[in-house]
């Protein structure tokens, strides 16, 4: 499926936000992360649904039942399709990026963390979450929604794919 590299992308884009630390390029890979994990959705639909008639009713129904209610699945509408419209129809980012403030208790001692080192988001559902774990959160949901897309549909899976390669041991 077309939509399991997307993701791959999106993996890639994630695991270099975790080490970044410039705030431009942060800025930059989180764009295009949160873009990755919106397509997969798209091409899903668009792409993989069209190309493999074992797959369409069942993405059909998948999408169908999405956004029949909104307050389930909330990793892709509060996060996966806010951020996206957000950051891409408005250039909004939900999260800020600059050095934080931290109180440790009982001491009362004040630290602070270097920008980029935790990016909460300032609003919604997942407000107070770094921006990372929550992207991290959503490509796992996808993974998911994509293994089950791909058993209902009898799609293999890639690993699927390597597990049933057969190899003969000659006596």
């Amino acid at each position: 499926m077309r939509a399991r590299q997307v993701l791959d992308d999106c993996r890639k884009a994630h695991s270099l936000l975790e080490h970044e630390d410039d705030p431009q390029t942060f800025r930059i890979l989180f764009v295009a992360a949160v873009t990755l994990c919106r397509a997969v959705g798209h091409v899903l639909d668009k792409v993989d649904a069209k190309e493999d008639p074992r797959l369409k009713e069942s993405v059909q129904s998948w999408w169908r039942e999405l956004n029949s209610d909104t307050t389930k699945n909330t990793i892709f509408h509060n996060f996966i399709d806010q951020q996206r419209n957000n950051i891409l129809k408005e250039y909004h980012f939900a999260h800020d990026d600059h050095e934080q403030k931290l109180m440790v208790l009982p001491s009362m001692e004040l630290f602070s963390l270097g920008e980029l080192l935790f990016c909460p988001i300032e609003e919604g559902k997942y407000a107070g979450e770094d921006c990372r774990d929550i992207l991290h959160d959503a490509i796992l949901w996808w993974d998911e929604q994509l293994k089950k897309l791909e058993w209902q549909s009898k799609v293999e899976t890639p690993n699927a794919q390597r597990s049933t390669l057969n190899f003969q041991v000659e006596p």
